[in-house]
């Protein structure tokens, strides 16, 4: 489920996503650190498209962070 998001002009974004083996949760932060909104995703290349789309839409994408942990 994708929280409501609204993109502001020259918004510059970074997303931080949180893996499990099914899904993956990722936020994403505006440049003062505001959170912009939330996604989750499947562990498919449709739900990594789905996450680049979700991510672009909120403004200009300056980095993604993805955690794993062994």
């Amino acid at each position: 489920m994708t929280a409501p998001t609204v993109a502001l002009t020259g918004q510059i974004v970074t997303v931080g996503v949180d893996t499990h083996s099914d899904i993956h949760v990722g936020v994403a932060l505006d440049q003062l650190g505001r959170r912009l909104g939330t996604t989750t995703i499947s562990t498919t290349p449709a739900g990594y498209r789905e996450l680049e789309i979700w991510a672009r839409q909120l403004g200009q994408n300056d980095a993604f962070g993805i955690g794993q942990y062994i």
